[in-house]
């Protein structure tokens, strides 16, 4: 029986230390071909899962020194000033890498720059929306839908990040990913590090063999998934713009004439009649209870801040605000929105970052193409605030 048993266990090890060899040497393989594509230009769109939820071109983009651009929704606006089209340009010359999708909001976004800390020369914008302080906590589904597994546990591997960070994030994630069954070895390794009581501790323990290897391959994966996205991409010239910010304001301002015809809140005529018109009447003061300070985002915006703060970035905040004459009609009045960008501006200069305020263009016809998301003339005056920002 004994020999059975150390037989058993002698293959055992045979097999891990075979499987263990393989994949080192894979993993090499892969170093080897990235590194022959290290200085490939490819398009770095928004929605690409393989580099927005993953970590190689992320770190790829920050060792290279690229304009890291993060948001939400707004980053896929259909109007020809999306950013994808203003940089590179004549005073921000860098190639820009476009971060984020609808309901990818402070908590992911800051465990995306604890996993991938900056470099001394990094810079990076990050939109804020009014809209992730609705509803008094953030979409359940939206952040299964962009939670990154492997961000995550590099995340919890960064040692300069203090534990009670760690325990917030956690915590959030916790009940966040729970009853989604493709993060559930995921939302049990947020349990057991959500606080250090003894069960927690115990687990951990157990299961660190599990996590780690889990992490291991995951890396591994995410190489691969970067090779094989690096190496079937178009490769791109890199044209740096010569703009005329004003001429390009007046271009702007006709373009969303002609998408706008309508309807009196300069929203284009495709939106309008989808999303508002049938429902108008039903919309006077449907939100007029919002409380947007309320809202558990704004301890995740905090909680953003602070890992700019820890893993190096200087991040350059732009507070969307929104359209005004929409909201005001559904009951979050003028009043209401400022409080929260006073509050923004209050949060993001006590951690000593600069910001681009919006609310003056609540009202600036063709600012913003529907009800939240900038449009010619929005888009086009981020733009030029940001190159003129980090071109100083």
């Amino acid at each position: 029986m004994v020999r059975k048993i150390a037989s058993y266990l002698g293959s055992l090890l045979i097999a891990i230390l075979v499987t263990v060899g393989v994949l080192s040497a894979y993993s090499h393989w892969l170093d080897q071909q990235l590194a022959l594509l290290e200085h490939k230009r490819v398009v770095l769109d928004n929605g690409n899962r393989t580099k927005d939820q993953g970590l190689y071109l992320l770190q790829r983009s920050v060792r290279q020194g690229d304009f890291i651009l993060v948001g939400t929704s707004e980053l896929s606006s259909p109007v020809p000033q999306n950013p994808k089209n203003i940089f590179p340009n004549q005073e921000l010359s860098l190639p820009i890498n476009m971060v984020g999708r609808a309901y990818k909001q402070s908590l992911l976004d800051g465990i995306m720059l604890g996993a991938i800390p900056a470099s001394d020369n990094t810079k990076m914008a990050m939109v804020v929306s009014m809209q992730w302080f609705f509803g008094g906590d953030i979409d359940k589904k939206g952040t299964q839908s962009n939670f990154s597994e492997i961000q995550y546990y590099a995340f919890m591997h960064n040692d300069a990040i203090p534990t009670e960070s760690k325990q917030y994030a956690s915590e959030r994630l916790a009940k966040l990913l729970s009853g989604e069954g493709q993060v559930g070895a995921a939302c049990l390794y947020a349990k057991l590090h959500s606080s250090d009581n003894v069960i927690n501790v115990l687990g951990r323990s157990v299961l660190y063999p599990f996590y780690e290897g889990k992490y291991q391959l995951l890396l591994l994966k995410d190489k691969y998934n970067a090779y094989k996205f690096l190496r079937d991409a178009e490769e791109i010239d890199y044209e740096v713009k010569n703009l005329d910010w004003q001429q390009e304001q007046s271009k702007a301002t006709a373009m969303g004439k002609e998408k706008c015809t309508n309807n009196s809140l300069y929203v284009y005529d495709e939106y309008y009649d989808k999303y508002i018109v049938q429902d108008w009447e039903k919309l006077e003061d449907d939100m007029s209870k919002e409380k947007l300070l309320d809202s558990k985002e704004t301890d995740d915006y905090k909680f953003f801040l602070n890992m700019a703060v820890i893993n190096n970035y200087k991040p350059y905040m732009i507070f969307m605000s929104a359209n005004g004459w929409y909201y005001d009609y559904r009951g979050i009045t003028k009043n209401t929105r400022y409080k929260l960008y006073d509050w923004l501006e209050h949060e993001t200069t006590a951690k000593g970052f600069s910001y681009l305020d919006t609310r003056a263009y609540e009202y600036e016809p063709y600012f913003y193409c529907d009800v939240m998301h900038l449009g010619w003339k929005g888009w086009l005056y981020v733009g030029e605030n940001i190159s003129k920002h980090f071109g100083k």
